[in-house]
């Protein structure tokens, strides 16, 4: 199943509503995407996701690092 195929492909960095995988099931967050990438706050640091399956790649403590490795997402999908 593919999930966010609205806001999954963008080549700008987008505000969205889009949803991640948990144990629980989909959960929808808010946050940014751009590419197959979405960046959201949770509990004082920035998760990456991939947005077609949801699933949580990473986290940042800081704004940089995570654009960048939504950017270059080498090896992370």
């Amino acid at each position: 199943m593919t999930l966010n195929a609205t806001v999954t492909g963008r080549d700008d960095l987008t505000d969205a509503r889009y949803q991640i995988a948990t144990a629980d099931g989909p959960q929808t967050v808010n946050g940014c995407v751009f590419g197959e990438f979405g960046l959201h706050p949770a509990s004082g640091a920035l998760v990456l996701s991939h947005l077609p399956t949801g699933r949580v790649l990473d986290s940042f403590r800081s704004w940089g690092p995570a654009l960048q490795a939504m950017a270059e997402p080498r090896g992370r999908a």
